[in-house]
């Protein structure tokens, strides 16, 4: 019973996500549409997919993880987080939102990261184009490998059938929708997924108090309000205080905000969208928290993945269909969003650069094909289930937050940055990720996001400082004209 019913909920969520692509397969038709919406969106739908794509998986995978396997300390480390991210998304939309909505438009119409960047600096070399696509295929890559093995873990856990075959069912769920509807499906999915996972994680901290005896009450009474006790441990608190405020910066540089704040109608919106963001953000944040202290007074199970860890702990088979189907939207939603970035990224900014005659439709056409090819690559890289999705996930974070949170931020702010300031700085930023990868830092305590934004900054203004070629005057007047128009209503 409890199986079937999942399945049949899984269904109706696939069959509605697939009506989304479907219904918006006409409006992706263009480039323009498949890969930025025609910058059409309004405020809600701008703030409410950006929260579900960024969000909701990590939430579930990442605080949650904090919270049930770290106990107290742990849950006050997910607190720390999660008030970064929130802020985090706010002061994205606060500073980087509505100036980038406005220079992108100004400097060549530009909808993705790579080809704003090139715009940006008037690159006639292509060379921070391909630089940028190649650090945003390397980090969505790891980012999204690891959501896919974490529906897989998830779905083959709830179901009790392979591994191999779970994973296969989400890569074709995804995959669908994203290809008819391009970018409009993944965002009006995000926020579809995003409402899902938030009404179903409201009610669950009331259905698990109500299946705990007196005794585990007790207990999670009294890890509540410890964890709530955020200045007990000196030491805890600084920890995370210097973490979070480098997550908070990191959101800067997230490729999937950026393509948000490129599709909105005007800055305006984005003005509305910047008031809109922090709510849904921090309500998801607190739940998450609480749920994590709840699993911790139910049987330990041996899994990594906190989703996993908290459909076990439900034994209502219709409030585990829906839990289980909560939880597979939200991590999708963090999935497709990684997907239809790289396959913009191909059809507008790789393909070109080898058939430079390459009309609209032909673009589209290479978009949807990358679409298809990228996420069957993503599950093979996802084959392997034993992984520690906790680390590589803050490592795919880490990799976002360093190679372009400087550079975007200072580009958007200052007009000294150069070209090859910009360029050393997100190699930097990518080469230090991934060396993390393999040699831990040896100060243990800090996360990796904060040493390679470090150095990556540091990068970008001392090659700025030394560069005899200073910026054109086209860039100059370009920055001046966006100050101008910064300043008006």
């Amino acid at each position: 019973m409890e199986k079937w019913l999942i399945i049949i909920f899984f269904i109706v969520l696939s069959l509605l996500l697939a009506a989304t692509g479907v219904a918006y397969r006409k409006k992706s038709s263009t480039l323009f549409g498949f890969i930025a919406a025609d910058r059409s969106f309004s405020f809600f739908t701008g703030a409410s997919s950006s929260y579900s794509s960024v969000i909701c998986g990590y939430a579930c995978l990442v605080l949650m993880y904090f919270a049930y396997f770290g106990g107290t300390d742990g849950a006050q480390t997910a607190i720390f987080y999660g008030a970064a991210l929130t802020i985090g998304m706010f002061l994205s939309w606060r500073f980087i939102g509505r100036r980038l909505r406005v220079y992108s438009e100004l400097s060549s119409n530009t909808v993705t990261l790579p080809s704003f960047l090139e715009s940006r600096f008037k690159d006639k070399t292509s060379t921070i184009k391909i630089v940028s696509s190649s650090a945003i295929g390397l980090f969505s890559c790891v980012y999204c490998s690891f959501m896919f093995t974490a529906c897989a873990q998830l779905f083959s856990a709830a179901v009790r059938c392979s591994y191999s075959v779970a994973l296969l069912i989400c890569t074709v769920a995804v995959m669908i929708y994203l290809v008819f509807g391009g970018f409009f499906a993944s965002v009006f999915t995000d926020v579809l997924q995003g409402f899902i996972f938030l009404i179903v994680i409201f009610f669950l901290p009331v259905y698990l108090f109500d299946n705990l005896d007196a005794g585990s009450r007790l207990l999670f009474e009294n890890e509540f309000l410890q964890t709530l006790n955020l200045f007990k441990n000196g030491e805890n608190f600084g920890i995370n205080a210097f973490n979070s405020v480098f997550m908070m910066f990191g959101c800067f540089g997230l490729p999937m905000l950026f393509s948000r704040f490129v599709a909105m109608k005007d800055k305006k919106q984005i003005k509305r969208a910047k008031r809109f963001s922090p709510f849904p953000v921090a309500v998801c944040v607190i739940l998450v928290v609480v749920i994590g202290l709840f699993l911790r007074q139910f049987p330990v199970m041996e899994s990594k993945n906190a989703a996993v860890i908290l459909c076990g702990a439900i034994t209502d088979p219709f409030m585990k269909a829906l839990t289980v189907s909560a939880l597979l939207a939200a991590i999708m939603s963090a999935s497709d969003s990684m997907l239809i970035l790289m396959a913009s990224v191909v059809g507008n900014d790789i393909y070109p650069l080898f058939r430079k005659k390459a009309g609209d439709e032909e673009k589209v056409t290479v978009a949807r094909a990358a679409t298809v090819v990228l996420t069957f690559c993503v599950c093979l890289i996802s084959l392997e289930s034993e992984v520690d999705i906790f680390s590589r996930l803050i490592q795919g974070f880490s990799g976002f937050a360093s190679a372009f949170a400087p550079v975007l931020f200072f580009s958007l702010y200052s007009r000294r940055i150069t070209l090859r300031a910009a360029v050393a700085s997100i190699i930097t930023g990518t080469l230090s990720t991934v060396i993390l990868w393999f040699v831990p830092f040896p100060v243990t305590w800090i996360m990796p996001f904060c040493v390679c934004m470090i150095l990556s900054t540091i990068v970008l203004w001392l090659v700025t400082l030394f560069d005899r070629k200073r910026p054109e005057k086209d860039i100059l007047n370009e920055f001046s004209r966006v100050n101008e128009i910064m300043k008006l209503r």
